[in-house]
């Protein structure tokens, strides 16, 4: 791509000016704040040989009295004077700068509306001035449509303004594919409906201007006007059998297919990567669940299977008014252009709305499912009322969107209803007149069929604009339902993916650099090697990456550059099923699901027998005090563990990984947050699961990694130090002993204190 295309023209020239025939521009930037906190646009461009910082012709004004920070015209450097540059995070901004030669350099400024661009800016930067060249490594997550240019509901997101309604449409009706039998059988009982309900006015119409309207006697009208009742009762009997079956068979058919939407939707969940969730919260993904797909089947139950009905109801009427009177018949069709374009209209208009409400309503879940799980920490802190103000302010906020939405329906709504009661009025006063003056073929049983049929005919329109609501709220949760469908999601199944039925445990890491925001880097230049049956331990401050380190292993995550091998092979490359079936996690904080103990300790290893797990309970000293247990192994959790305590989640979450028999182990701080006593069981336990596995422990008492085979002391996301317990020990100024010395320190004022 021509990247100079995508700049303003007053900087493309600038860039021109500056460089020489076939010089290209690699890497280009825009920025758009300064340091006053004023909005100036500026760029940076970079090729293999120069770098530029270009500000627009039009940049913004600053305040009286202060000097403007981007200097007059465009500063040039050579690109091998970069030494290093990165990303600094400041207050509402970041900015990007370099070492150019030893000199620092604030190259410019940025807002968070830029930060996925600059994700990797000062990587570039240090790639080109060492190789004259750099290939981006960002995913695509944007903030704005690459079509319009709108902001998007959330990072990464579907545009509801630009998304194709009739596809989406289309799409959800496809789920009703598997009861083709039943869509077929509704809509033939549909139609048999509509011919039945066209019946009764051409009754009426004989029964006025027959029996009611002869000058014959009484007793030879009578056994014809019983005869025209009794088929109108008819009538409307079979019409009642013919709904009576439709409706027993229509809502498994619409009810099946939103099952459908929802197990699809939670096997996508359950596939998609750990970065997907990073940016969204729970209650937001709770929301397509309920929500989202309550709304849709709403219309798939009404809206779909009645489209049908009223669409043959309004073509079988206005069959019958042209053949009856095309004249009063036109009019009646007049309003109905109107109506159409109106409608279409106001559609536009409506599926925005609807579309910011379903996400304002994602948002009050989210915060919901918060405020509801953290309900101990809101009480600890006596924050009741700061959560109900919080509370309030999002209610408020989800009430004005779907006021405004119902208030602008409830405009439009009336204007729809006075077009079809002119339509009445008209057919009223044309009728009435013919009637009254006797023209050829206008009788009153004829005016009155006619007024019947418009009845039936406006009844369909209006529930045709109430469709288009429906079909609103239904497609921007359908939108938002595909979206998750939609994304991509881990490469379970590649198909050129290496399959491994064993592996020996040998780890390396190859200059790893990871980020969960890439501007952001967690992880820089990590290189280490762990041989099969080591335990290396990670050691560091909180939030020196240690956790991070962990989960490259599992393949949470992909590594932004560099590699992590197990057994020689690229984690990448290794089938992502097989690769976890190697791996066993103690997690910090251990996650028991809802159901009983043994069920939990053999949720890795679907299958396993009861001794089996037992015998897994025994090896993680779990097994007294479950049988202590009212029903043993049987004894429920609950929901969220709450009845045990957290030594006994953690021993069972050992037990666990025991029975998985994993080839490579993870650690991560398992004897936190426990008594001395617990902790010691737990180390007892861990003792024994260790042997023959490669091991990675991440502990909070340093002196519980004294068997590791090897230190990795981590700082600022950097390897500092690397060796035994002992070695690291030795070095007067190193980062390993300062951190123990400090532990030590604590531990005496904890007892002193205690």
């Amino acid at each position: 791509m021509d990247l100079l295309k995508t700049m303003p023209g007053d900087v493309c020239e600038a860039v021109r000016s500056r460089m020489d025939e076939g010089e290209d521009v690699v890497l280009s930037l825009p920025g758009d704040i300064d340091a006053y906190g004023e909005f100036v646009p500026v760029w940076l461009v970079a090729s293999s040989q120069r770098l530029l910082v270009v500000p627009e012709a039009d940049g913004g004004k600053r305040p009286e009295g202060t000097a403007p920070w981007y200097p007059a015209g465009v500063r040039e450097f050579p690109v091998k004077s970069v030494k290093s540059a990165k990303v600094e995070a400041l207050v509402g901004c970041s900015r990007l700068t370099a070492d150019l030669d030893g000199r620092l350099e604030v190259l410019l400024y940025f807002t968070e509306a830029h930060a996925s661009e600059f994700a990797e800016a000062g990587w570039a930067l240090e790639r080109l001035a060492a190789e004259g060249r750099y290939e981006s490594t960002c995913p695509d997550e944007v903030y704005r449509c690459k079509r319009c240019g709108r902001l998007l509901p959330e990072r990464g997101s579907i545009c509801p303004a630009c998304v194709n309604k009739i596809k989406v449409l289309r799409r959800a009706l496809g789920y009703l594919r598997p009861y083709k039998k039943t869509l077929v059988a509704v809509t033939v009982l549909s139609l048999l409906n509509t011919l039945l309900f066209l019946i009764p006015p051409q009754v009426y119409r004989m029964i006025i201007d027959g029996p009611l309207s002869s000058d014959a006697p009484i007793d030879e009208r009578l056994p014809t006007f019983f005869l025209l009742i009794g088929v109108v009762l008819g009538v409307y009997a079979l019409g009642m059998v013919i709904q009576v079956i439709r409706g027993t068979i229509r809502p498994g058919m619409a009810f099946g297919a939103v099952a459908g939407i929802r197990s699809e939707l939670f096997e996508r969940t359950e596939l998609l990567p750990l970065r997907f969730f990073d940016q969204r919260q729970v209650g937001a993904i709770m929301s397509r669940f309920t929500n989202d797909a309550n709304t849709l089947q709403g219309f798939l139950v009404e809206g779909a299977p009645e489209l049908v009905n009223n669409l043959l109801m309004i073509l079988g009427i206005t069959v019958i008014l042209m053949a009856m009177d095309p004249v009063l018949g036109l009019l009646v069709l007049l309003p109905v252009p109107v109506l159409t374009v109106g409608a279409a209209l106001f559609w536009h208009y409506i599926h925005e709305l609807f579309h910011r409400w379903m996400h304002i309503r994602a948002s009050f879940a989210a915060f919901l499912n918060e405020s509801i799980s953290g309900i101990p920490i809101v009480k600890a802190f006596t924050q009741e009322s700061g959560q109900q103000e919080k509370f309030e302010n999002r209610n408020v906020r989800l009430k004005k969107t779907m006021v405004h939405v119902e208030k602008r329906w409830g405009q439009v709504f009336p204007v729809i209803e006075f077009f079809m009661a002119v339509g009445t009025v008209i057919v009223w006063c044309m009728g009435g007149y013919k009637v009254l003056r006797a023209y050829p073929g206008a009788t009153l049983g004829k005016l009155v069929a006619f007024t019947a049929y418009l009845a039936s005919f406006y009844a369909p329109m209006r529930w045709f604009s109430r469709l288009y609501q429906w079909m609103a709220r239904a497609l921007s949760g359908a939108e938002r339902i595909f979206e998750f469908i939609d994304s991509e999601p881990e490469p379970y199944d590649s198909p050129d993916a290496v399959r491994i039925e064993h592996v020996e445990g040998n780890v390396v890491f190859d200059r790893v650099y990871f980020g969960y925001d890439k501007s952001k880097p967690v992880l820089q230049d990590i290189s280490f090697e762990a041989k099969a049956g080591e335990m290396i331990g990670l050691v560091g401050r909180s939030g020196a990456g240690k956790s991070t380190t962990i989960k490259l292993i599992c393949r949470f995550y992909d590594a932004d550059r560099g590699r992590v091998l197990i057994d020689g092979v690229d984690i990448t490359k290794l089938s992502l099923h097989d690769l976890r079936r190697q791996i066993g996690v103690v997690p910090q904080e251990p996650f028991l699901f809802e159901g009983t103990i043994a069920e939990n300790i053999a949720f890795g290893t679907p299958g396993a027998g009861i001794e089996d797990i037992m015998e897994a309970a025994r090896a993680a000293n779990a097994h007294d005090f479950i049988c202590m247990k009212p029903d043993g192994y049987d004894t429920l959790v609950g929901e969220g563990a709450d009845q045990l305590s957290t030594g006994e989640k953690q021993r069972i979450s050992i037990a666990r990984a025991v029975l998985r028999n994993p080839r490579i182990l993870i650690l991560d701080e398992a004897t936190s947050s426990v008594d001395s006593e617990t902790e010691k069981q737990i180390q007892e336990a861990l003792n024994r699961l260790v042997k023959n596995r490669t091991t990675f422990a991440i502990a909070h008492r340093l002196s519980t990694l004294r068997q590791a085979d090897r230190l990795v002391v981590l700082e600022g996301g950097r390897i500092k130090e690397m060796g035994t317990h002992d070695e690291l020990l030795k070095k007067e100024d190193g980062v390993f002993r300062r951190l123990v010395e400090l532990q030590t320190e604590m531990s005496r004022v904890v007892e002193v204190g205690g």
